[in-house]
């Protein structure tokens, strides 16, 4: 067995081994199907290689003999995570790594990651990020063991019915404007400080007043286009949601796994004050959210939680979303 640097020309000559891959999650993860069939996830999957490939990557392709059994696909990305984690402005993301099933357990795949670890080294960027299926466990035990931890957690909830809602009282929930949207502030950094105490493995975390501004230009967005909720105590503001939606071509690691919809909606933010939590202020405030999704024809809608966030894990699980995505870092 051998490892080649993998090229551009070579893009054609993943398509089985990504379909290998895709048979494989569809294994592992059964309830989060419907899933695309073979046709269309390597027709989206192929487009976001081009899209890799116009810029700085790197990867590799494993061979036994003549013939390909698996590959590797690394691509630097911005960092997503800039109001929260005080790292470097970009990060080498693992994009694509997978094995022939008659080629796992014979350590091809760590001789990959080795090899991507050396050309990382020897690169200006240090910060990685690697994506797995949750229950894909083979992968997050060994991503674990090489150092990776459990940064972020996405939760799906694609061509499902929405469960039915438990009864909430005790919150008036109204839409926000743009110009409200700096009354958030210490809702925001409330939730900022949670993320601290639930997860301190994964610091350093920005200061609070590096934190707020980035929130504040993306929570103002979503004001803009009417969705921002607020939760009032009178004239008291104990939480807020917004949301965004998006066109599920603008998400390529989506579109070419899960069946959805053309619009697809994310829950962006959800915060509470502390002093007010238990009291069904979030469970109403993603109702509104839902609602405003659902008025827009947007039915599939995807969240993200900080991975050792676990009491907001089990919030969404009960409102209907599964553990899809699981991304860990070495900062």
């Amino acid at each position: 067995m051998k490892l080649e640097p993998l090229r551009t020309e070579d893009l054609d000559r993943l398509e089985p081994l990504w379909l290998g891959l895709h048979a494989h999650h569809r294994r592992v993860a059964p309830q989060l199907a419907p899933f695309v069939d073979d046709a269309l996830s390597w027709a989206s999957r192929k487009r976001q290689y081009a899209e890799v490939m116009a810029g700085n990557w790197f990867g590799f392709l494993a061979r036994d003999g003549a013939a390909d059994v698996g590959y590797l696909l690394c691509a630097e990305r911005p960092m997503q995570w800039n109001a929260t984690f005080d790292v470097p402005a970009t990060l080498w993301e693992l994009v694509t790594i997978t094995l022939r099933d008659d080629h796992r357990g014979r350590g091809i795949g760590g001789r990959m990651l080795a090899a991507m670890e050396e050309h990382i080294q020897a690169s200006g960027v240090q910060s990685r990020l690697i994506g797995v299926i949750p229950d894909n466990r083979a992968a997050v035990a060994l991503y674990r063991a090489r150092g990776y931890r459990s940064t972020w957690l996405m939760l799906t909830r694609f061509q499902r019915p929405l469960p039915v809602p438990p009864t909430v009282g005790g919150a008036s929930i109204r839409s926000l404007p743009v110009d409200e949207v700096d009354r958030l502030k210490a809702l925001w950094l409330a939730l900022h400080h949670h993320h601290q105490a639930v997860s301190p493995e994964l610091g350093p975390f920005v200061p609070d007043a590096v934190s707020w501004p980035v929130i504040r230009d993306l929570v103002a967005e979503n004001a803009a286009h009417g969705l921002l909720f607020g939760a009032f105590d009178g004239d008291r503001l104990t939480g807020f949601a917004s949301a965004a939606v998006y066109d599920v071509r603008t998400l390529p690691s989506y579109s070419d796994t899960w069946r959805t919809g053309e619009r697809v909606g994310e829950i962006k933010f959800l915060s509470v004050a502390p002093a007010e939590r238990g009291r069904g202020i979030g469970a109403a405030l993603t109702q509104a959210v839902d609602r405003a999704l659902a008025a827009r024809g947007v039915e599939d809608v995807f969240v993200g939680a900080i991975a050792p966030n676990a009491g907001a894990i089990r919030f969404y699980e009960a409102r209907g979303f599964r553990p899809a995505w699981l991304e860990l870092t070495q900062f």
